[in-house]
């Protein structure tokens, strides 16, 4: 077994031999969780419990029950992944629609889920609970349900042998934060696979047609911009040995308004036509989904409105499908005012080759892999492990702040000092101001 290996099989039997914080129980109308328990493992709390729906409130086909855990108190809260129960039925049509729940760990209403969650530990997390919030969605609606408590003031501040926060930086963490600091539609591929065009339009960027038009026009709208944008980014991913571009996903999407297989192949069309402009070579990049007419897109642009009949207009979208006279209902709904307003104000918004996202991977030299895997172990606790591993690579300034960091950790103060007095020397910010954590705690002076 090679070192990396044996540091890793170490590591994990580590990991599993720490202990739980608390085990709960808790219960609404509508789930149960058993189970649950919280752990603090190294610099990082893991959560972990059981959840089923309730046996005596099915959901119907046409809807789905969210929760989402929150770790919460009166410094802060930070969302974790989602939870959500649904009908097979309903999941096959959101698939579909591209309504997914990003990153969501999705379940039938029978199955009870074992939820696994971690996060880094930070200093506002202390004494911190976690609430499950439930929703309740349907096509065009949202209802909130109960919020429940899982684990209630249980996480106490993390105390190493130097009690306040070192300087460590997450290379893929980094890596990512640098992309999606320029590029809000590139994705790390772990972050999210499925579009959710409903809630994160954001996500994405948009090229816009003229209405019956399949053609890309530059000129038209901010398309101009948008085309720049892209070419920008791939060419950005590609620069760099330790990016991979992964896929390039495009959504074809049309207007309600027209025939629906005409809109359906209008869709599929500007698509295709955004990729050919595109121009790139490895045509097995690009993953389309064609949605046809956008009538999830129209009802977020309407619950986000003030139209007029707005309620009336989402109940006939939730009651009428498509081929059961949903579009004839709207245009003649108060005298056909509140379906003018909507090819006035929204329908130009919905004809788009859109929601364009790229998506990469980190993929780390071996040096910076190595590197990674050290910082790793160190958040876990495993000091004399990463020592081991570090020594294994070139001491550069960020290498010499890491071992310093290890030996602070453990109380080594002469070692801690040699090791950060050569990073700094090296032009490591984090080295000089971990060396100036390390005297003022020497000093016995308080930091928050």
């Amino acid at each position: 077994m090679d070192k990396i290996n044996y540091i890793k099989t170490i590591s994990a039997i580590l990991l599993l031999s720490m202990t739980a914080i608390t085990a709960l129980t808790a219960q609404s109308q509508y789930i149960k969780v058993d189970n649950s328990i919280v752990k603090k493992v190294g610099d990082s709390v893991v959560i972990s419990f059981d959840i089923k729906l309730d046996s005596l409130n099915k959901l119907s086909n046409n809807y789905k029950l969210v929760a989402t855990p929150v770790l919460s108190n009166s410094n802060g809260n930070s969302q974790l992944r989602d939870i959500v129960f649904s009908s097979r039925r309903k999941m096959i049509v959101d698939l579909r629609k591209q309504a997914i729940v990003p990153n969501a760990h999705y379940a039938t209403q029978k199955e009870i889920v074992n939820y696994q969650y971690r996060i880094p530990f930070n200093g506002w997390m202390a004494n911190s609970s976690i609430y499950l919030n439930l929703r309740q969605e349907g096509c065009c609606n949202k209802r909130t349900l109960d919020t429940i408590v899982i684990s209630e003031d249980n996480l106490q501040p993390i105390i190493p042998t130097i009690n306040t926060p070192v300087y460590i930086r997450d290379l893929k963490f980094d890596y990512e934060n640098n992309v999606n600091s320029k590029f809000t539609f590139v994705h790390p591929m772990s972050s999210e696979e499925a579009i959710d065009i409903a809630d994160n339009r954001d996500r994405g960027l948009a090229i816009y047609f003229k209405q019956g038009s399949k053609d890309i026009n530059p000129s038209y709208e901010n398309n101009k911009i948008s085309l720049d944008k892209i070419v920008q980014a791939v060419d950005f991913i590609k620069a760099d040995p330790n990016l991979t571009l992964s896929k390039i996903t495009i959504l074809g999407a049309s207007s309600p308004d027209g025939r629906y297989k005409f809109n359906l192949n209008l869709a599929k069309y500007r698509a295709e036509d955004l990729i050919s402009y595109l121009s790139y070579p490895d045509k097995n990049i690009f993953e389309v989904h064609n949605i046809g007419e956008d009538w999830v897109g129209l009802c977020n642009l309407i619950e986000k409105s003030s139209m007029p009949s707005k309620e009336e207009v989402l109940k006939i979208i939730n009651r009428y499908s498509i081929f059961n006279g949903r579009e004839k209902k709207l245009m003649d709904l108060a005298r056909g005012v509140p379906y003018k307003y909507m090819k006035e104000h929204f329908f130009p918004k919905l004809r788009s080759a859109s929601y364009l996202q790229i998506f990469y991977k980190v993929a780390l030299t071996d040096s910076l892999t190595s590197e990674q895997m050290a910082i790793d172990l160190m958040t876990q606790g495993y000091y004399e492990e990463a020592l081991e591993l570090l020594s294994t690579v070139e001491n550069t300034p960020s290498i010499l702040n890491l071992k310093g960091v290890c030996y602070m950790m453990t109380g080594d103060v002469k070692s801690a000092t040699y090791y950060l007095e050569m990073a700094i020397n090296s032009g490591s910010d984090d080295a000089k101001n971990n060396l100036e954590k390390l005297r003022a705690q020497q000093a016995n002076i308080q930091y928050k």
